[in-house]
């Protein structure tokens, strides 16, 4: 599940739990018949539930207005995930936005292609260099090539932990995502066995 599917669940039960409220409320004073309530001996006990009631709701509506800013804040996102933007809205440093990219002007740009550019030149000469060991790895699912930087493959169940493609064709522990752990650094070096 999505954090956005959970988001949206979430804020259904808030919703549900609100309506709930309001009818208890609406029950609570039908117990007077619409009279006022002047018992002395019970008022005190209905005012005190009828606030907790109140109280509750005041609660639910403050949280479901939250729930509604957040699921409309993860749905931006998603949108903008979806057509190669950055959580933020900016075009995302990608090889999938390179031609973007290139059409734009600016000094900081016609950097940003020469990396990508020189990711690609990377990612297309380790396909050409690559081991039948590192092959095997890639075809197993051990490892799962980044989208975004395809000389970059991401060690599966390690956090953060990517490998590169050496000169040889075999795999090493990238220098930007290194095994924090030494269980992550035995894991990398069972798996490169």
């Amino acid at each position: 599940m999505t954090k956005l599917e959970i988001a949206i669940q979430k804020l259904e039960r808030l919703e549900k739990e609100l309506d709930e409220a309001a009818t208890a409320n609406i029950e609570h004073y039908k117990q007077t018949h619409g009279s006022p309530v002047n018992d002395k001996r019970n008022a005190r006990a209905f005012f005190k539930k009828a606030e907790q009631i109140e109280v509750r709701g005041m609660r639910l509506i403050k949280e479901v207005e939250a729930q509604k800013e957040r699921v409309a804040m993860l749905k931006e996102h998603k949108f903008n995930l979806e057509n190669g933007l950055n959580k933020n809205g900016t075009i995302a440093t990608s090889v999938a936005n390179i031609e973007t990219i290139r059409g734009m002007s600016g000094s900081y740009n016609k950097k940003r292609v020469k990396e990508l550019e020189t990711i690609i030149a990377k990612a297309e000469k380790d396909n050409e260099v690559m081991t039948a060991k590192t092959k095997e790895l890639i075809e197993s699912g051990a490892v799962t090539k980044w989208e975004k930087k395809p000389m970059y493959y991401f060690v599966k169940g390690l956090r953060k932990v990517a490998l590169i493609i050496n000169n040889d064709g075999d795999f090493y522990v990238s220098k930007n995502y290194p095994a924090k752990t030494d269980n992550d650094e035995q894991f990398i070096k069972n798996l490169l066995m």
